[in-house]
Order: structure tokens, then C-alpha cells, then sequence
């Protein structure tokens, strides 16, 4: 039996209705996705216990007291305190000239178990850090600021997004680690951001 034309108008119309808004919220999430290439270097982690000279992640740790200890596995780093100094940071500099005058995100996925310190004033937790200069002065110091950074998570998506001044002739990014247990970071990314800001659903 044959379909009034006046049916089969109307369902066209809904599919097409439907492929439209697929369309638009494919563009809304393409919108809200970081761009490019990934400009970090060793994003896996394996060259945590190479020669020096060949690493891309180099770490700082307060008083240089060896209060903790980092290892990968797999591509996931882990980060681990042992003793009583505040604060450490496994981080590379990327390229500046690739970076200035942009709007930059850096994340990565976080596995917390992390509890507060008692040894230190220090903001508490594990996650993100990005510091930039322009000419020896601090144009960004982004520390933790995001949530979560404390307690006990599975693996979670974490990231900040800055705008880096033009002519910022030097830039870091890493994992800091102040509080008592530990951190585990797989997947980082520095990207240039999306093209406009998004809300969480």
C-alpha cells in the first residue's frame, strides 16, 4: 500500500530536521574541543629515566629533599610522597614563539588519591601547573586551579585554559604535587584552545 505523499513529506522533513541538529551539536562540540597538534614532547612518558640529556620531563622538588618519588608504566606517570618536604613538579618548556599572544589549553587525566598535608601552608592537592615570563617577569602563575585536586577520584579530564601575552619568551607546564599520597597523570596535552568558551553541560 502506498504512503500519502503528505506522510512521506513529513518524514523526510523530521530527518532532515534531525540530521541538521546532529550537525549543529557536532559543531558545538568541534567548537569547544582544543586545536592542533599536541605540543608537548613525550607524552607517554618514556623518557622519565633516560640519560638527562634525553629527557623532556624534568622534575623540582622543594630543598631538593627526595621526598618523593615518579615512575610511568604504560604511559601513566605516578607521583608519590614519602617524606615531609611540600611540594613537588615534573614539568617541560615548550616553544614560546609557538605559544605567545594565543589562547592555550593544557590538561591531561588525573587519578587522585590524595589527602591534606600537615607539613606545609602551601595550597593543597595534585594536578596542573603553567608559568609563563615576558622579559624575566611572571606574565601567568596558574597553580591547582582547578577542581578537583584533592580526595579520592577515578580517572578524571582536567584542564586550564589561558591566554599567553604577546611576546612571552618563556613557558612552563606540569604536574604539581602538594599533598600526602598520590598522583597518577596519563594523556597530557598542550593545545591551542578552542575556538570559543564553553560551559559543562
Amino acid at each position: 500500500m502506498k504512503r500519502p505523499l503528505t506522510t512521506i513529506t513529513a518524514l523526510a522533513a523530521a530527518a532532515l530536521l534531525s540530521a541538521c541538529s546532529y550537525d549543529s551539536a557536532q559543531s558545538d562540540v568541534d567548537a569547544c574541543a582544543p586545536r592542533g597538534k599536541n605540543l608537548l614532547e613525550d607524552v607517554t612518558f618514556s623518557t622519565l629515566s633516560g640519560p638527562r640529556s634525553q629527557r623532556k620531563w624534568l622534575y623540582s622538588e622543594h630543598a631538593a629533599g627526595q621526598t618523593f618519588e615518579y615512575s610511568a608504566s604504560d604511559g601513566i606517570l605516578k607521583i608519590h610522597k614519602m617524606g615531609g618536604e611540600p611540594w613537588f613538579l615534573l614539568s617541560q618548556s615548550p616553544n614560546s614563539a609557538a605559544i605567545a599572544g594565543k589562547r592555550i589549553t593544557f590538561g591531561a587525566e588525573f587519578k587522585l588519591d590524595l589527602q591534606m598535608p600537615t607539613d606545609h601552608a602551601f595550597t593543597p592537592g595534585g594536578g596542573l601547573a603553567l608559568l609563563a615570563r615576558r622579559g624575566g617577569k611572571v606574565v601567568i602563575n596558574s597553580s591547582l586551579d582547578h577542581q578537583p585536586r584533592m580526595g579520592k577520584t577515578d580517572w578524571i579530564p582536567i584542564s586550564i585554559t589561558e591566554k599567553v601575552p604577546p611576546g612571552t619568551d618563556s613557558i612552563r607546564v606540569g604536574f604539581l604535587h602538594q599533598a600526602e599520597g598520590t598522583l597518577r597523570v596519563r594523556r597530557p596535552f598542550l593545545k591551542l584552545a578552542a575556538s570559543k568558551d564553553c560551559l559543562p553541560q
